[in-house]
C-alpha cells in the first residue's frame, strides 16, 4: 500500500511540474482502483470518492474520465455489492455522448 501510494505521488509531483492535470486526475483514478479492490474501505467511502473525481470530470469536461468513473462505479457496485442498477452518478446513461 505504502509503496502504490509513493509511486503514484511521485508522478503526481512529475505531472504538477509539467502542468499535466490530466496526469494528476489518472493517477486520483488508479488510487480509486486501488480503494476498489482492497475490502477494507467502506462502500460509502469508496463511492463517495469516486463520485467526486467523476464530478471534477464533468465541471473540466474531461470525457475519457467521466467514462472511466463510470465504469469504476458500475464494476465496483456490481462485484462487490451486487447491486445491479444502481445509479449513484444520477446519470442518464452510463457512456454519455458530448455535443
Amino acid at each position: 500500500s505504502i509503496t502504490i501510494f509513493e509511486n503514484i505521488n511521485a508522478i503526481k509531483g512529475f505531472a504538477k511540474k509539467a502542468n499535466d492535470d490530466e496526469l494528476i486526475l489518472e493517477m486520483e483514478l488508479l488510487q480509486l482502483h486501488y480503494y476498489t479492490f482492497r475490502k477494507k474501505f467502506s462502500k460509502k467511502f469508496t463511492v463517495d470518492k469516486i463520485k467526486s473525481l467523476y464530478e471534477i470530470s464533468k465541471r473540466k469536461n474531461i470525457l475519457w474520465l467521466e467514462i472511466r468513473t463510470q465504469s469504476l462505479l458500475a464494476n465496483y457496485l456490481y462485484h462487490y455489492h451486487q447491486e445491479y442498477a444502481s445509479n449513484k452518478l444520477k446519470t442518464n446513461t452510463l457512456y454519455q455522448i458530448h455535443q
